[in-house]
């Protein structure tokens, strides 16, 4: 009965045993292999500059590499020009939509302020018949005060439309016509289609036609 009992006992002994077995029966893990380490590189060069010649594979590699480097700075002046290409049209498009809002301010104060000199002309050309000296003391301020408007018009770009009565040939592009006359002071003496008198003063605005005169032409007889 004791040798039984002494059989199945185990020593500190043999368990190191059966461990040591079993570590040595268990498949140790591989490191995977890098996929390119530096003797293979070096190898692949090495293979490469034999074949080559070491000389002409440096030759190679500064030609690749000057044709890279001159391959970026094409790239480099096309990306500058075309930068510098679209802020000089957006500078043209700023100026051009400043002129633009410009020439729409102006037209406004054009717009407002002609009724008011044709006024005076009206008013100019009623007082100048009047032979009376109060009459002559009304005449020059309006005058004057015609005079300064029209030089302030001026400089932004208001020309008045020459138009000299019984000299000046009757134009249907510049001219509109309000009547005719085949009689009248000095009518008599002047050919067909020339006017006779005006009865609102044209003007031009940067070349531009911008208020039509109203004239009066020599009719037919």
């Amino acid at each position: 009965m004791s040798e039984e009992t002494s059989d199945a006992q185990t020593t500190p002994e043999s368990g190191a045993v059966v461990e040591s077995a079993a570590a040595q029966e268990a498949p140790v893990p591989e490191e995977p292999a890098a996929a390119y380490d530096f003797a293979t590189i070096q190898g692949f060069l090495g293979g490469v500059g034999q074949r080559m010649g070491m000389t002409e594979l440096h030759e190679r590699i500064e030609r690749l590499s000057a044709e890279a480097g001159e391959r970026e700075q094409r790239r480099d002046a096309a990306d500058q020009a075309m930068r510098g290409f679209f802020v000089q049209e957006l500078e043209k498009l700023r100026s051009a939509i400043q002129v633009e809002l410009r020439i729409r301010a102006v037209h406004q104060v054009l717009r407002d302020i002609l009724p008011v000199l044709n006024d005076l002309d009206e008013e100019v050309k009623a007082l100048g018949g009047a032979a009376g000296a109060s009459d002559e003391e009304v005449l020059r301020p309006l005058q004057n005060t015609r005079r300064r408007i029209y030089a302030a018009l001026r400089k932004f770009g208001l020309e008045q439309l020459p138009v000299v009565e019984k000299e000046t040939d009757f134009d249907p592009e510049l001219h509109e016509c309000v009547g005719t006359t085949a009689s009248g002071e000095g009518a008599g003496e002047i050919p067909a289609g020339r006017i006779v008198a005006v009865k609102r003063n044209g003007y031009f605005f940067r070349g531009d036609l911008f208020q039509t005169p109203l004239v009066i032409i020599k009719g037919e007889e």
